[in-house]
């Protein structure tokens, strides 16, 4: 239905004027406006070519196309820099000439949750006599599948789904087909998307999946920890499950 200058219109139960109106405007697209305005708390619109309501309304869509599409190139970029390969590490925890497990991360340029928590998780393996390798994703060229008997894999969370240098790496830079396989899945509190399809990816390369963890940088790891640090909170779980596995492998 059109609206015609002059018109009184009510809308939510709030009655606006439709002033200078000087061509027929349809009432969806004056609805349309008037949800996204008030959405905004911006209020009642006075339509018109000539208004200056209009005008400011024009501008005020431009800034925030430009703001929105300034955000959206910030995140792309972010998120272009957190999905690179992390720098060279390894460091091996406990006996040589024991069990020995793989543990392989992709160091977030941000914090290292990642670091720590694999740390914790070899520190509890090597409690339990199980030697444990730690290693970033650019140390995995130097890693022989066949002298491990375990493969932990550590990612984190990037736009809700694992970080892409960690599943190329499982993909493409190891093979874990027959492998005994612990996921850890790491993030500021969203991982449930990405925990699974990291999981998917263990699985569909032929990893035997003992275990999965899920680690939280923001979230509270445990609600019965809250006055301690949070990533302390990961670190000791970390070594807990590391615990309960030793005594089950």
């Amino acid at each position: 239905m059109p609206i015609r200058k002059g018109q009184s219109v009510h809308f939510f139960e709030r009655h606006i004027e439709c002033y200078l109106v000087p061509k027929y405007i349809g009432i969806g697209h004056l609805a349309m406006i008037i949800v996204i305005l008030q959405g905004l708390g911006i209020g009642y619109l006075v339509i018109g070519s000539d208004s200056d309501t209009m005008i400011k309304v024009k501008r005020f869509i431009k800034i925030l196309f430009w703001l929105v599409l300034g955000i959206l190139l910030v995140w792309w970029l972010l998120t272009l820099y957190v999905q690179q390969k992390g720098p060279y590490y390894s460091q091996f925890f406990g006996n040589k000439e024991s069990t020995i497990a793989l543990i392989a991360f992709d160091g977030d340029p941000f914090y290292n949750l990642d670091e720590r928590v694999c740390t914790a998780f070899a520190k509890g393996l090597s409690a339990n006599g199980i030697g444990a390798q730690v290693v970033s994703v650019r140390a995995l060229n130097d890693v022989l599948p066949g002298e491990y008997d375990m493969m932990v894999f550590c990612a984190n969370t990037y736009n809700w789904a694992p970080d892409r240098a960690m599943v190329e790496a499982i993909k493409d830079q190891i093979d874990i087909d027959g492998q005994k396989v612990v996921a850890i899945t790491i993030g500021s509190g969203s991982t449930k998307r990405a925990q699974k399809l990291f999981e998917q990816t263990i699985i569909e390369e032929g990893g035997h999946l003992l275990a999965t963890e899920t680690y939280w940088l923001l979230r509270p790891n445990d609600e019965s920890q809250l006055e301690q640090s949070n990533v302390v909170v990961a670190e000791k779980m970390a070594i807990e499950a590391a615990n309960k596995i030793a005594g089950n492998f």
